[in-house]
């Protein structure tokens, strides 16, 4: 299809190199139909700019390590290998994946400053702490904050701008519905990893490698809830939960938002549209969540890996 064509030689070469090995398949007969989030349908004394922001909260669960607890897992350092679990009980109760993740791309040079960004604050359904988590995140946006303005990308984010995202964030409880899901488990990746293998020792090794779809008939009934735990679904339904958390912690919030002028009667509001009220004046708001795929399998096997890496690097960094 030419128009295919086209839109995959205009993303390509704005994507990641490491991106680019997953590509437009343009033989493909499914698609997905999403929502342009630059435009508002609602009508009625619209006036002004329309702003679309880009957030991605990352994990909203855990709070910042204390120096001690930072020592205790530095005396555990040589057993990571061995024992995971170690640090993974240490330092996941005491501080933010962000926080992790960030000290790992200092240390690769993919990042010069560490942000003061906490997802924690963010999620916390405070409004003061809302508001500082957004202009921690405009500080240090990287790629966790946009912002455009008629489809175009705004360099800078004032005040005003933040106070009613972080309004359209606590009325319409989009966090805290994400954050649920964050919350899918408590179990560790080790636990996890662990699950995995029992399950995929049921399975060909090719049915293992495969997405979370062909695990819900394992823990799911045709309403979609959870079927009652059985010795033979247990270790699938372990490793389903973890993977929507995952998925879950990668996310993006979009919010697109234009304010409404004065004018007799009410205005019609758009699908999936509702009016928001920021210090005595009136937006029409649209609010979605995008990037929430299906995650692969194998991808605890990754996370395993991964966690090991990150808090191995994260420890030796804050304690040399």
């Amino acid at each position: 299809m030419p128009f295919l064509e086209e839109l995959k030689e205009h993303l390509e070469p704005k994507r990641a190199v490491a991106r680019r090995v997953n590509q437009i398949d343009l033989a493909s007969p499914y698609a997905t139909l999403m929502t342009n989030y630059h435009v508002l349908t609602t009508e009625g004394y619209m006036g002004g700019h329309t702003y679309t922001v880009e957030i991605k909260p990352k994990c909203g669960k855990y709070e910042r390590m204390p120096a001690q607890i930072i020592e205790k897992a530095k005396a555990n350092l040589t057993l990571a290998k061995e024992s995971p679990s170690i640090l993974t009980n240490i330092v996941n109760s005491q501080v933010t994946e962000f926080d992790i993740k960030q000290t790992q791309k200092v240390l690769k040079g993919e990042e010069k400053y560490f942000s003061n960004y906490s997802p924690i604050q963010l999620f916390s359904g405070n409004r003061e702490l809302i508001l500082l988590s957004l202009k921690n995140l405009r500080a240090c946006p990287h790629i966790n904050l946009r912002m455009h303005r008629d489809g175009k990308l705004v360099p800078a984010v004032s005040d005003d701008l933040l106070e009613v995202v972080a309004e359209v964030l606590i009325r319409t409880k989009v966090l805290s519905r994400i954050l649920d899901v964050q919350w899918a488990t408590d179990r560790s990746i080790e636990e996890v990893y662990q699950s995995f293998f029992k399950a995929c020792s049921q399975m060909k090794e090719s049915e293992a490698r495969t997405s979370i779809e062909r695990v819900m008939p394992h823990v799911l009934d045709p309403a979609g809830k959870f079927k009652p735990e059985s010795a033979s679904d247990s270790q699938w339904l372990e490793v389903l939960k973890y993977l929507m958390s995952m998925t879950a912690r990668d996310c993006s919030v979009m919010i697109t938002f234009r304010a409404m002028g004065e004018g007799k009667g009410e205005p019609r509001i758009g699908h999936n549209e509702t009016i928001v009220p920021v210090r005595g004046r009136k937006y029409a708001v649209k609010v979605g969540v995008i990037d929430f795929d299906v995650k692969l399998i194998k991808k605890v096997e990754f996370y395993y890996n991964d966690k090991i890496k990150s808090l191995t690097d994260y420890i030796s960094y804050f304690s040399s």
